[in-house]
């Protein structure tokens, strides 16, 4: 008997998760969602373990940079937005315009046999629509998995603007059925590439929360952060200013 993704069936936004049901009507500001949304069980398998840090809301508010198939694989890159916040803190501190960048992660679902995007009506009922219409202007909000015959099913929600005149939900659910998941992470290349040897340092330290609260890197202290982890690897931020290559300081 073949396999058939159990994704394939589903007819309502809460058959994708049982947090999604939304008895109050407004799946946009029902905050037992998220309540029950962090009581939800991790799956346990190797890959997903490997690289748990990706995932379940690790890349929350993650822009779409591409989504394409390659081979029998699927990839999602997202832009990561903490690099947003590094990029603030060390512009404003040295008194420049802000220039962001792209910094790409891919989430590869291997052995994809099934990839398809929707998004709800009032009634919870979905409606299918193409992947290719995400734009980079949307954001993922959270991200899950579930197993199924030793198979992986991802659900990626994202945040869009496009709620075709209010009768669909602004959320829209990327439904992925794959066998594994691995990630390819360029982020701090592109910090690197884009600020400078010194800005991936501080970047590493973003990356493994030091001295942050779990919300992590925010812009109202991003100023202070960049400028405190300077100092506690032994350099100034202004000593990133001959050394920015996204502007021709010498000039």
């Amino acid at each position: 008997m073949s396999y058939r993704s159990w994704l394939k069936d589903v007819k309502k936004s809460y058959d994708l998760g049982s947090f999604l049901a939304h008895p109050s009507g407004d799946w946009d500001r029902d905050e037992k969602k998220e309540l029950k949304f962090f009581d939800l069980k991790r799956v346990e398998h190797p890959s997903v373990v490997e690289c748990m840090k990706y995932f379940y809301c690790a890349l929350r508010w993650g822009q779409p940079i591409s989504l394409a198939r390659d081979g029998r694989d699927f990839i999602v890159t997202l832009h990561n937005r903490d690099t947003d916040n590094l990029m603030f803190g060390i512009h404003e501190s040295l008194g420049l315009p802000p220039k962001l960048f792209k910094a790409p992660i891919d989430l590869r679902f291997h052995d994809a046999v099934y990839v398809n995007a929707t998004r709800a009506r009032r009634d919870g009922v979905l409606r299918h629509f193409s992947y290719d219409e995400f734009k980079f202007e949307d954001s993922l909000r959270r991200d899950w998995f579930h197993e199924q015959d030793g198979r992986l099913q991802w659900i990626g929600e994202f945040y869009a603007g496009r709620s075709g005149q209010g009768k669909l939900s602004m959320d829209v659910w990327l439904m992925i059925d794959c066998l594994k998941v691995s990630v390819l992470d360029q982020t701090r290349e592109a910090v690197a590439k884009n600020l400078s040897e010194k800005a991936a340092v501080i970047w590493g330290d973003i990356r493994n929360s030091v001295e942050l609260d779990p919300g992590g890197i925010t812009y109202s202290d991003c100023k202070d952060y960049v400028t405190k982890r300077a100092a506690a690897h032994g350099f100034e931020i202004s000593d990133l200013l001959s050394e920015l290559p996204v502007l021709d300081t010498h000039s």
